[in-house]
């Protein structure tokens, strides 16, 4: 078991699990529940295991390797991207690695590619992976996925 999630006191979580993987789908930079955290433009589960992390409002890197015992979560998360819309663009994409070592200290983790289109997936991971384009501010903007930014 990981950290424990925030929260005042006794109070549990205000969100079910479905509805902060829907906001994390949605770009929105905050939400909890028993499982789930989103901080920033990471999707945390267990209180301290990265699932997810948003690289620009329309693509996210999907973590593959999540440890055994949150590995119940990566399903969870693929079906709430498709569910807003995000294809699957890359498996194990190879650019992940700099980007994870960046923003998260992650070594030697595996990460698939969503996005909305492949093109401009593969560009914003580049850029990412470049360090050129990498701005946690990125995950305060509210965004609808289905529209062009």
């Amino acid at each position: 078991m990981g950290l424990p999630l925030y929260s005042e006191g006794d109070q549990q979580p205000a969100e079910e699990d479905e509805v902060v993987l829907t906001s994390f789908a949605a770009g929105l930079p905050s939400g909890r529940s028993a499982s789930f955290g989103i901080e920033g433009p990471v999707l945390m589960v267990d209180g301290d295991v990265p699932a997810a992390l948003r690289i620009d409002p329309r693509t996210v890197l999907h973590r593959r390797d999540l440890p055994d015992d949150v590995a119940w979560a990566g399903p969870k998360v693929a079906e709430a991207l498709q569910a807003a819309g995000y294809q699957l663009c890359d498996e194990n994409t190879l650019y992940a690695t700099p980007v994870a070592l960046q923003v998260l200290g992650l070594t030697y983790s595996e990460f698939d590619l969503w996005g909305f289109d492949l093109d401009e997936a593969f560009t914003a991971l580049r850029m990412a992976a470049a360090g050129e384009a990498w701005d946690p501010v990125l995950a305060s903007i509210t965004f609808n996925p289905g529209s062009e930014p």
